[in-house]
């Protein structure tokens, strides 16, 4: 799947960029010791949670901080994150 997204990624790019993003090490997830994935299922749970009700997209912004929490303190501890 990585290898078929970062092809279609890549036809977004021409020139210097192209060549930049094809030089990423995206395939770095292949080598990893670890690997983590965070999702968002917003089937979760109910109409009626909290936030929800003055801005439905509370649960996307609640997943995009929680990221970047966990890597600034992995950063912190010195390890990598991509």
């Amino acid at each position: 799947m990585h290898e078929r997204e970062n092809r279609k990624a890549a036809e977004h790019y021409t020139g210097e960029k192209a060549d930049l993003y094809r030089s990423l090490k995206l395939e770095g997830i292949l080598d990893s010791a670890f690997n983590l994935c965070i999702t968002c299922d917003r089937s979760r749970g109910s109409p009626h949670v909290l936030g929800r009700n003055t801005s439905p997209e509370t649960d996307v912004f609640s997943v995009c901080l929680a990221i970047q929490n966990f890597w600034l303190a992995a950063r912190a501890e010195g390890i990598g994150v991509g």
